[in-house]
């Protein structure tokens, strides 16, 4: 089931947006899509470093489009942490731009 990403503050749009106006975050989007992975296995795929890959994937979490999902594998007491896609259509229409903005403004 895909929600809508509810939308109510002009932040929280210009969030979104900048989420997704980047080709690598796109990419990873994409290949998470197809199932989860972790900060590494995007790192290797992608052909960045570790810090860059989590540095967008935390963006791409702040926005609400990718989630943390821990789970308890190998050896070791703590669990891996591998990123999802969340779930999300986006609608924009100029009807919901025009009251972002009246809002932001105090005019809504």
């Amino acid at each position: 089931m895909w929600d809508v990403l509810e939308v109510t503050r002009l932040e929280v749009f210009i969030k979104v947006m900048k989420a997704l106006s980047n080709k690598v975050r796109l990419r990873m989007l994409a290949l998470l899509s197809e199932r989860p992975m972790s900060v590494y296995e995007l790192s290797k795929i992608l052909g960045l470093s570790y810090p860059l890959t989590f540095l967008h994937l935390k963006q791409l979490r702040d926005a609400g489009l990718v989630q943390e999902v821990r789970r308890a594998e190998g050896p070791g007491p703590l669990p891996t942490r591998y990123y999802a896609v969340a779930e999300f259509s986006i609608v924009v229409t100029p009807q919901l731009i025009r009251e972002l903005v009246e809002s932001s403004e105090g005019g809504g």
